[in-house]
């Protein structure tokens, strides 16, 4: 804008020498059009561009990670058609990292829209910022800023991975205190009934229903639950949360997660919060949790201020693991059994990003 300017104190400039030099009414008359005209525009441009309207949607992909918004301008009048303007945007991770910036010029046509189009290799959570939607007058010389600080989230789902999904072999599946019940397995939880069943030698006999003994003519027992223990836990442990790093770690959750529900296993995953610097702990019991608990992490899971192990003792002493995935990412040298001792973990596997 400052070369458009330029020109234009140029050109005045000389059509003020001519005018003055040759003093025609020619001269004069353009000199009067080249200092007023412009202005003129600019007011008329600013007036008009207060009633555009900009229309932001998006158009997501998540199966091949990419994602597409449309711009549409609406309420342009015929004045305003042909503008130059320009289109300042860019593309960060939840947690600030930037992945993209993008300066794009354009001109306004009726009922016309742009395309804003990204492609990411990693799964995560996103943002997109527009800073800007900036409308220029006639001959460049004045602009007005139209749209500014338009922002719209996406998250981009991982991928399943086998090299990730690493359960050779669990631990048999223990009771404990839940409200999940194995359908299929009988169990000591006399709260939760599955049905019942004949009596077999060894049944103690105050188990026996006289209720729907009488009903069915044979000596009837209950079939108590047997209730999950969540003895398994993933835990997230990371030090630099950059585009790369979060895509793995979702990558991998994503593939234990299938891994264990396939298996009817419940776990924990657990974090540090970016916004308490507590310890966050999300149960996972079926595949319509794994979304959820997907998207937490990705907008909450901070790079670490203490050592996971030592926030957990101080937030769940005493609690017993048969098994913990340990995500892990620090510089300094690691332990595992020291680790496994403060989890109170039977199994430790540590996976380094």
């Amino acid at each position: 804008m400052i070369r458009n300017w330029l020109i234009y104190i140029l050109t005045v400039t000389a059509l003020l020498v001519f005018t003055v030099m040759y003093g025609r009414q020619s001269g004069f008359l353009l000199f009067l059009s080249a200092l007023i005209l412009p202005i003129l525009y600019a007011g008329i441009t600013w007036f008009c561009s207060r009633n555009i309207d900009v229309v932001f949607g998006s158009e997501p992909d998540l199966q091949d990670k990419k994602m597409s918004w449309k711009l549409q301008f609406k309420n342009i009048t015929p004045f305003l058609e042909g503008r130059r303007g320009r289109l300042v945007y860019q593309i960060q991770t939840r947690q600030g990292k930037l992945c993209e910036e993008q300066v794009r010029d354009f001109y306004l046509k009726k009922d016309d829209s742009m395309m804003i189009q990204y492609e990411t290799q990693y799964a995560g959570l996103y943002e997109l910022r527009i800073k800007k939607i900036r409308l220029y007058s006639s001959f460049s010389l004045l602009s007005r800023v139209i749209r500014s600080d338009l922002k719209e989230r996406f998250f981009v789902m991982p991928e399943y991975n086998k090299e990730f999904a690493c359960i050779d072999r669990l631990p048999m599946q223990t009771e404990g205190e839940s409200d999940t019940f194995l359908s299929h397995k009988e169990g000591c939880d006399p709260t939760e009934i599955l049905g019942f069943r004949d009596y077999h030698p060894g049944d103690k006999s105050n188990r026996i229903n006289w209720k729907v003994t009488v009903k069915t003519g044979r000596f009837m027992v209950p079939q108590y639950g047997f209730p999950i223990a969540c003895d398994i836990a993933i835990m997230i442990d990371a030090a630099h949360l950059d585009e790369k790093s979060v895509g793995w770690i979702l990558e991998i959750l994503y593939s234990l997660f299938i891994q264990l529900t396939s298996r009817h296993r419940m776990c924990y995953v657990m974090w540090e919060n970016d916004r308490s610097g507590l310890l966050v702990r999300k149960t996972m019991k079926k595949e319509e949790d794994i979304y959820e608990t997907l998207y937490a992490v990705a907008d909450t899971v901070n790079e670490h201020s203490i050592c996971l192990e030592e926030l957990y003792e101080q937030q769940y002493e005493g609690e017993y693991f048969s098994q913990v995935y340990y995500i892990c990412q620090r510089e300094e040298k690691m332990w595992p059994d020291e680790i496994a001792a403060k989890l109170h973990a039977e199994n430790l596997e540590m996976i380094e990003l």
